[in-house]
């Protein structure tokens, strides 16, 4: 939907980002997770669990609302189940996610590390399946104020519209308790799309996102991001 006042956002928060990257520490680069769709080699720690909640709305009305639990019972694979209630054009349906990580190589600092994803989701609850995705995320930890991310698999739609998916993604510490997440995602058939956001961390183990979304193709499908998550 169109949007006036959030027009000039991404270029804000692009230039707060590069004005600060040299400049400022900060807390250490975690994992992207909630609404970012560009997925990082890394998890929550074995036993650990992460709660994630948000709320989107974009052009058209459009609307969603989303949460996902993700655990780690074993050491190295995170389960991760996710529901959601979507609105597109007069209607609303629901969705279920099911998603299954482990990490092959850890990412620390100064490296780099890689893990294999796969995810499958269904609509009106499970009545119909959406997709299938197989991805493998890699993460460069450039240092303690910098994590570069790169996905790269394949999507199976049930319209058989199956395709190639990647993703690229950055964060940054723009202070201890401030991040700026960029990300840009697409298939190869096009319809790129970016997200550009601000994640604030709050008594230790919260967080509160906020970003905002837009397509290369069309202004008018731009979105707007409020989200809430807890490591447990």
């Amino acid at each position: 939907m169109p949007q006036q006042g959030l027009q000039h956002l991404p270029g804000i928060l692009m230039a707060l980002g590069l004005a600060t990257l040299l400049s400022l520490g900060g807390r250490p680069v975690l994992a992207m997770g909630g609404h970012y769709v560009v997925d990082d080699a890394a998890m929550a720690g074995p036993g650990r669990c992460e709660v994630y909640a948000w709320y989107s709305r974009g052009g058209s009305d459009d609307q969603a609302i989303e949460g996902e639990l993700s655990c780690n019972p074993l050491g190295n694979l995170e389960l991760t189940l996710g529901l959601g209630r979507f609105k597109e054009g007069n209607g609303w349906d629901t969705g279920v996610a099911l998603e299954a990580k482990t990490v092959i190589r850890d990412a620390a600092i100064g490296g780099w590390g890689w893990g294999v994803v796969g995810r499958s989701e269904w609509r009106d609850t499970l009545g119909d399946h959406s997709n299938a995705q197989l991805y493998i995320p890699v993460s460069v930890i450039v240092n303690d104020r910098l994590a570069l991310h790169v996905n790269g698999g394949g999507v199976w739609e049930r319209d058989d519209r199956n395709a190639a998916i990647w993703g690229l993604a950055a964060e940054v510490n723009l202070t201890p308790d401030l991040n700026l997440i960029g990300e840009s995602y697409g298939t190869h058939r096009g319809g790129t799309e970016f997200q550009i956001g601000l994640r604030s961390w709050f008594g230790g183990a919260g967080q509160v996102d906020l970003s905002y979304g837009w397509t290369r193709s069309s202004s008018s499908d731009n979105w707007v991001t409020l989200g809430l998550a807890w490591m447990f």
